[in-house]
């Protein structure tokens, strides 16, 4: 006999199809370095880096913008050791694509990748020209490599407007659940 299959929502996959436009049209699409400088890690980039409280870490913080529009704010801790060209590699990094596809480079063999929903604070709305309260998403990101160990860690911040998320449940047309 026949039976129906229960939509299981626990199991949508939701798409980033702004983000990935974004990626894909990089003719208008720059990343402007605000910072970097060495810091002493505090407990919490310490803990995420593997490192000891005030070991030295890189501090990056970054502006992508879009036909000269502030699209994301990013910060960003990397791992501080001289003899890796950690830190030449993400400052050399002036477009979107090349942002993120520098995640892929050979230092890097994979990354973890988390959204939260937030309230923008000032400092994030003066640097996204966003007006007080402002809800945002917070994209936490966290590259190791190929021993495992953390590289980078940081966070995007950007307008609630900027990204939308989507998924489809259920039968889609064209398509046999078995």
């Amino acid at each position: 006999g026949a039976f129906v299959k229960p939509l299981e929502w626990g199991t949508a996959v939701f798409d980033l199809h702004e983000l990935q436009a974004l990626f894909q049209d990089n003719m208008d699409t720059a990343v402007k370095l605000l910072e970097v400088r060495v810091v002493s890690a505090d407990e919490r980039t310490a803990r995420k880096l593997d490192i000891c409280e005030g070991d030295n870490a890189i501090y990056i913080r970054r502006l992508l913008t879009k036909a000269g529009q502030p699209i994301f704010y990013q910060r960003a801790y990397l791992i501080y050791d001289p003899a890796r060209p950690i830190v030449e590699d993400e400052m050399d990094v002036t477009s979107l694509r090349g942002l993120f596809s520098n995640a892929v480079n050979q230092s890097l063999k994979r990354g973890e990748l988390a959204i939260e929903a937030t309230l923008m604070n000032e400092e994030e709305a003066n640097i996204l020209q966003a007006r007080l309260p402002t809800a945002a998403f917070y994209l936490e990101h966290l590259f190791y490599d190929f021993e495992e160990r953390p590289l980078s860690w940081g966070w995007f911040i950007f307008d609630s407007n900027r990204l939308q998320f989507s998924t489809q449940i259920g039968i889609q047309e064209g398509k046999k659940d078995a």
